[in-house]
C-alpha cells in the first residue's frame, strides 16, 4: 500500500474542526446536577451515544444550543429542514413510481408504404392522434439535412407529406414537409429517422376531432416506414419540464442538499419518467444505449491502472521532485505544474491526465501546506485549456474530428493544431496573468487562511460560551469549556506559526518517500507506454485506430498478465464508482433533454439569428454565436452532449448554399468553445468530475460554488480572447483554407 504522508497542517486543521464540532454539540448538553451524573452523561456523549430521552434540557441550555451551534441555526430547525428534505425526496420518488406504474406502453402503429413517382398515397390518421399538433416519425433513405443540395446540376428527389381533410389530399390543413432522398443506389443507402410535427388548422377546438389524412407524394419510387406518434406531438410541451429537472439537479448540487451522484441518479430517473409520461416507448436497452460506453470504459480502465501504479510510490517521488526543482517557492512550482498539465493534456486526453496528476498534486499540497482543492482546480483549468490543442486532447475534439464530413473537408491533425495552438497559447498566458493577479497574495494559496478562520471562529465561539455560562447557572461546566477552548487555540496557533525550511523538508521528504516497488513500476510503465501509443495512433488517419476505451482496457489486461494481483477485490474498492455512476446518469439526462428537443432548439435559434443579418456580417456572427453558445451551454450541460448537438448545426450551416459560410472557422469555434466552456462549472467537463472524485477519495471535498467562483470568470475571459483571435484570423484576414497535408 502507498505510504501515507505524516500529519500536516491541513490534516490537523481538518481533525481539529471535527473535534471542535463534536465539542460544541456535546458541551452544551451537560447537566451538572452532580458530578456522577455529569461524568456519566459526558462519557455517553463522547462515545457517540444518544441522550437519555428523559433528560429534558432547560431553557438556559436551549438558549445555549441556539447561540453555540454552527451558523447560528438551532438543532430543532436543522431537524425541521432535514424533514423537509426527506419529504421532498419522497414526493419525487412517488412521482416517478406513479408515472411508471400507471402509464401504459404505447402500441407500435408503424406502417410501411411504397410510394410511386407522381402518385398520391393517403393514410387515415387514427382518431386518438387527431389534434392541433400531429407528430409523425418516418424512416427511409433520406438525407440528413432537409435542405435542397444540387450536386453536379442534379436536383435531388423529394418526398412530400402533408395533412388534408379529404382522402384525395386537395384540402390541405398544414404546411408541406419536404424530405430529400439520397442519390446513392438502393443497396448503398442508409436509413435515416426523421421526426416532424404538423400544425393542424382544423383542430383548434380540443373537443372537435375531424377525420384527417396523411397525403404522401414522391418523385422517385421509395419505401418508407411511418408512424403517427403522440410523443412527437407532445415533446415540445415537455421542454419546460425538462428545464425544471435540469434546474433541480443543479440546485441540489449547488446547495449540496444531497450527494451529487444521488442527485444525478434521481434527476435522470425523473427525466426517464417524463419521457414515459409523454408517450415514448422507453425500455432498458434504449436507456443503456444513451450511456457513452466509450467514455465509461476509458475512465474505468485508467482508474484501475492508476490504482495499481500508486502502490509503486511514483506519485510520492514526483511530488518530491517537483518540490526540489521549485526550490520550495510556490509560484515556480505552480507554473511548472500548470505548463506540464497543459502540454501533456494536448496529447493525452485530459481525463487520463487528471487521473495521473491529481494524486501527485494532493501529495505535494500536503507536504507544502497548500490548499489541495484550489491547486486541483487550477490544474483542471489548465488541463481543459491545453486539451483544445489537438483532436485527441478532449472528448469534444474527438467527436468533431471523427465526423466524416469534417474529415473529408480538410480538418486533419496537423491542420487542427495549426489553427488552435496559437489561440491556446494566448489563452494560457492570459489565464496565467489573471491568476497571478488574483493570487498576488501567496497566502491565499496556503491553508493558513483556513487555519486563521478556524482560530477566529473558535475564539468567537469560546467568547460566546463564556458570556452565556453565567446565564446557564450551575448546569454548565464553565471550567471545562474554557480549558478545552484554550487548548484548541494554542494548538492551532502553533501550527500557524510553523514554517518549515526548504533544505530540512526536502531532506526529510527524500528520506521518507521514493520508489518503493521498482519491478511493479517497470511493468506498469510498459502498460502505460502501450496505451499511450494506441492513443497517439489517432493522429494518423491511415491507421486502424482502436477506440480510446478499448485501448485503455487492453493496457489493463496487459497489467493483469504482468502483475501478480493477490487481492482483486481490494483493487476494485479503489475505483471511483460514484464518479462513474454520476457520468452515466448525466449521459441519460442529457439524452432525454435532446429527445424532447430542448438541446436541439438552441441550434435552430442560432441558425435563425444568422439569417437575420447581412451576408458580409454572417461569418462574424456565426463564429461568435457558435463559440459563445457552445461555451455557455457546455458550462451547464456538459461539453460532450453540447458538442454532439452543435456539430450537425455546424455541418448544416457549412452546407447551406444560402448562408455560404466556410467550414473551418466554425469548427475551430466549436472546438475551443466546448473545451474552454468546460472550465465554467464543476460538472461542465469529464476532467472536472474525475478530479473532484479523486479529491473526495483523499478526504478533500470540492464545492460547486467555489469552483464556479473561480472557473466561470476564467472561462469568460478565455472566450473573450478566443473571440478576438477568431475575428482577427478569419474575419479580418480570412484565413480559411487549410494547407494540404499528404
Amino acid at each position: 500500500m502507498t505510504q501515507e504522508l505524516p500529519a500536516t497542517t491541513i490534516r490537523i486543521a481538518r481533525s481539529h474542526d471535527r473535534h471542535n464540532n463534536n465539542f460544541n454539540s456535546n458541551s452544551v448538553k451537560y447537566n451538572n446536577k452532580n458530578d456522577n451524573t455529569h461524568n456519566t452523561q459526558n462519557s455517553r456523549l463522547e462515545a457517540g451515544l444518544q441522550r437519555d430521552p428523559y433528560d429534558r434540557p432547560t431553557f438556559g441550555r436551549q438558549l445555549l444550543n441556539y447561540i453555540a451551534s454552527d451558523n447560528g441555526v438551532d438543532f430543532s430547525w436543522r431537524a425541521l429542514l432535514n424533514s423537509i428534505k426527506i419529504l421532498g425526496l419522497i414526493l419525487l420518488w412517488l412521482v416517478i413510481v406513479v408515472i411508471m406504474i400507471i402509464t401504459k406502453p404505447p402500441v407500435d402503429e408503424s406502417r410501411l408504404f411504397t410510394l410511386e413517382p407522381n402518385q398520391t398515397r393517403t393514410y387515415k390518421i387514427p382518431q386518438q392522434h387527431v389534434a392541433e399538433r400531429i407528430g409523425i416519425v418516418i424512416w427511409g433513405p433520406f438525407q440528413e439535412t432537409d435542405r435542397e443540395e444540387i450536386k453536379n446540376g442534379v436536383v435531388p428527389d423529394v418526398v412530400t407529406i402533408n395533412v388534408a381533410s379529404d382522402a384525395a389530399g386537395k384540402e390541405k390543413t398544414s404546411v408541406d414537409l419536404l424530405t430529400y432522398l439520397q442519390a446513392a443506389e438502393p443497396e448503398q443507402v442508409t436509413k435515416i429517422e426523421k421526426v416532424h410535427v404538423f400544425r393542424n388548422a382544423k383542430s383548434k377546438n380540443k373537443e372537435e376531432r375531424p377525420i384527417l389524412w396523411l397525403v404522401m407524394t414522391t418523385t422517385k419510387q421509395v419505401t418508407i416506414k411511418l408512424r403517427v406518434d403522440a410523443y412527437t406531438a407532445n415533446r415540445e410541451r415537455g421542454m419546460w419540464a425538462g428545464a425544471l429537472i435540469l434546474i433541480l439537479m443543479y440546485a441540489m448540487i449547488v446547495t449540496e442538499i444531497i450527494d451529487r451522484t444521488i442527485a444525478s441518479v434521481l434527476c435522470a430517473t425523473l427525466a426517464v419518467a417524463l419521457l414515459i409520461s409523454l408517450g415514448d416507448n422507453v425500455n432498458l436497452d434504449m436507456i443503456m444505449s444513451w450511456v457513452d460506453i466509450e467514455t465509461m470504459l476509458l475512465l474505468f480502465s485508467m482508474m484501475l491502472l492508476i490504482a495499481m501504479l500508486a502502490d509503486s510510490g511514483i506519485f510520492d517521488f514526483f511530488a518530491v521532485y517537483a518540490y526540489e526543482i521549485s526550490k520550495g517557492f510556490v509560484w515556480p512550482l505552480l507554473t511548472s505544474l500548470c505548463l506540464f498539465t497543459a502540454v501533456v493534456s494536448a496529447f493525452l486526453d485530459n481525463v487520463t491526465m487528471m487521473l495521473l496528476v491529481a494524486p501527485i498534486i494532493i501529495r505535494l499540497c500536503e507536504a507544502l501546506t497548500l490548499d489541495p482543492v484550489l491547486m486541483l482546480t487550477l490544474m483542471v483549468i489548465y488541463s481543459n485549456i491545453g486539451a483544445a490543442c489537438t483532436p485527441i486532447g478532449d472528448p469534444p475534439n474527438i467527436i468533431i474530428t471523427t465526423n466524416d464530413y469534417i474529415h473529408d473537408n480538410g480538418v486533419t491533425f496537423g491542420n487542427f493544431m495549426l489553427h488552435c495552438v496559437p489561440c491556446v497559447t494566448l489563452v494560457t498566458l492570459q489565464t496565467y496573468f489573471l491568476l497571478r493577479y488574483i493570487y498576488r497574495d501567496e497566502s491565499k494559496l496556503h491553508i493558513h487562511g483556513a487555519l486563521n478562520d478556524s482560530i477566529q471562529r473558535l475564539a468567537r465561539r469560546s467568547e460566546r460560551l463564556t458570556k452565556m455560562a453565567s446565564a446557564a447557572g450551575k448546569d454548565f461546566n464553565t471550567a471545562s469549556v474554557k480549558r478545552k477552548s484554550e487548548r484548541a487555540l494554542m494548538q492551532l496557533e502553533r501550527q500557524l506559526k510553523y514554517t518549515p525550511e526548504y533544505p530540512r523538508v526536502l531532506a526529510n521528504l527524500k528520506s521518507m518517500y521514493g520508489i518503493k516497488d521498482k519491478p511493479l513500476l517497470i511493468k506498469l510503465s510498459i502498460c502505460f507506454l502501450f496505451v499511450l501509443t494506441l492513443f497517439l495512433s489517432h493522429s494518423f488517419h491511415n491507421l486502424h485506430q482502436l477506440p480510446l476505451g478499448w485501448a485503455a482496457l487492453t493496457g489493463v489486461l496487459l497489467a493483469f498478465a504482468l502483475v501478480d494481483i493477490t487481492d482483486f477485490e481490494a483493487l476494485l474498492l479503489r475505483i471511483e464508482w460514484s464518479t462513474l455512476i454520476f457520468f452515466g446518469s448525466l449521459f441519460i439526462l442529457m439524452e432525454v433533454l435532446a429527445k424532447i428537443g430542448m438541446i436541439g432548439i438552441i441550434g435552430e435559434e442560432v441558425q435563425d439569428w444568422i439569417m437575420l443579418v447581412d451576408k458580409k456580417y454572417r461569418l462574424c456572427l456565426a463564429i461568435m454565436l457558435i463559440l459563445w453558445v457552445s461555451a455557455v451551454a457546455s458550462a451547464f450541460l456538459d461539453n460532450i452532449p453540447v458538442t454532439a448537438m452543435m456539430l450537425p448545426i455546424v455541418v448544416s450551416m457549412a452546407q447551406d448554399r444560402e448562408l455560404q459560410l466556410p467550414l473551418h472557422p466554425l469548427v475551430w469555434a466549436l472546438a475551443m468553445g466546448a473545451c474552454f466552456g468546460g472550465n465554467g462549472t464543476l460538472v461542465a467537463a469529464s476532467a472536472n468530475v474525475v478530479s473532484a472524485g479523486i479529491a473526495n477519495q483523499h478526504g478533500y471535498r470540492f464545492s460547486f460554488c467555489s469552483f464556479f467562483i473561480l472557473g466561470f470568470p476564467i472561462m469568460l475571459t478565455n472566450i473573450v480572447v478566443t473571440s478576438l483571435y477568431l475575428i482577427f484570423c478569419h474575419v479580418i484576414f480570412e484565413w480559411h483554407d487549410p494547407p494540404k497535408y499528404e
